[in-house]
This record gives structure tokens, sequence and C-alpha cells, in this order.
């Protein structure tokens, strides 16, 4: 009989393939604008960030959805990213899931990024 892959395995295997090619893209197309939002917060004088406040800066607004899946989150997707690239960012996460509210009052969190 052969060995047949469970389900989570297959998941697992997509969510990496996955995960690739969002990075590959925000790297790409993400990363100067998110330098541009951190200089343009300098320049204000902010000294930290939330994760939900740069997805405001950026899209005007943040909902979020309570059903949503994980993985597929923007909040989750951009704070993977931030992480991923603080380095050239010249930020440091200082504290994880930070409560925060979205625009319709829905209790969710983020990450809270210090600049420089």
């Amino acid at each position: 009989m052969k060995n047949i892959p469970k389900i989570s395995d297959f998941q697992n295997k997509i969510h990496r393939k996955q995960k690739r090619f969002n990075m590959s893209f925000f790297n790409e197309k993400f990363l100067p604008i998110v330098q541009k939002a951190i200089r343009k917060m300098q320049k204000e004088g902010k000294t930290t960030f939330s994760t939900i406040y740069l997805i405001r800066e950026q899209w005007g607004s943040y909902h979020c959805n309570n059903c949503e899946i994980l993985r597929k989150s923007i909040n989750v997707n951009i704070g993977l990213f931030l992480d991923e690239n603080k380095a050239e960012l010249k930020i440091k996460k200082i504290k994880s899931r930070h409560p925060e509210k979205d625009d319709n009052g829905n209790k969710t969190s983020c990450a809270v990024w210090k600049i420089g």
C-alpha cells in the first residue's frame, strides 16, 4: 500500500509556495512604499507605529473580519513583511499582540514597531 500524504502536508506545501510568492511581491513593490511611509512618520516626530497604523496610512482604513483565515489577513501579512525586512527598514518589534480596534470597533491586535 502506498503512503498517502496527509491533507495538512499538502496545505503546508501550498502555504510555503504562497508565502514565497507574496513575499517576493512585497519585497519588489511594497518595500519602497513602506520606507517612504516610515520616513514620513520620522518627519512627523513619531518613534513608534503599529502595523494597523501603517495599514491605515497606506489604504485609508482597516477592517478586520473575525472569520478571516489568519494566513490571508492583511494585518498578519504586513506584520510578516515588516519582521522579515526589519533590518532594511531600520525598525524593531517592541510588542506583539498589542490590543487595537478596527474602524468598525471590532477588537483585534497587532505588533508595535520602534523606528530607528
